[in-house]
């Protein structure tokens, strides 16, 4: 919040309010996997925070879709 205005008025210098943000603010976020329900903008609901099991790396949790126009 402290940087909040910072950001809205512009101006200033820019790389300053790309710096990390502190160590305390870090600590209350938890990275999980959550179901690729997630990605669409027509679900909502509580379920969509719950924990999945996550994928084995270097595979998509999903298989990518071949998304063209033609």
């Amino acid at each position: 919040p402290d940087r909040w205005a910072g950001w809205l008025a512009g101006g200033g210098d820019p790389a300053g309010l790309l710096r990390p943000p502190a160590p305390e603010d870090v600590g209350g976020i938890e990275i999980r996997p959550v179901g690729a329900a997630v990605g669409d903008v027509h679900n909502d609901g509580p379920g969509l925070v719950e924990r999945v099991p996550a994928a084995p790396l270097g595979r998509p949790a999903v298989e990518p879709v071949a998304l063209t126009l033609f």
